[in-house]
């Protein structure tokens, strides 16, 4: 779960988004991984990404890092 936390901060960090923004998007990466079995097994599209950080983090942040995501 570390691992995954990291990545999110760590591309938030690469995005240029502040500290908090890359913290929520670690957070929601891991909370994936959480609700998963295994380590590497867990799967999102983007849509279904972007939608539950807008529930989360609220519709501005999901927009943000929309912008960031393929």
């Amino acid at each position: 779960m570390g691992d995954s936390f990291r990545s999110g901060f760590i591309a938030g960090l690469s995005w240029g988004v502040s500290h908090e923004r890359c913290a929520q998007l670690g957070a929601m990466i891991a909370t994936y991984v959480i609700e998963t079995l295994g380590t590497q097994e867990y799967r999102f599209t983007k849509t279904e990404f972007v939608e539950r950080f807008a529930v989360a983090y609220g519709q501005s942040a999901a927009d943000e890092i929309a912008l960031h995501l393929k």
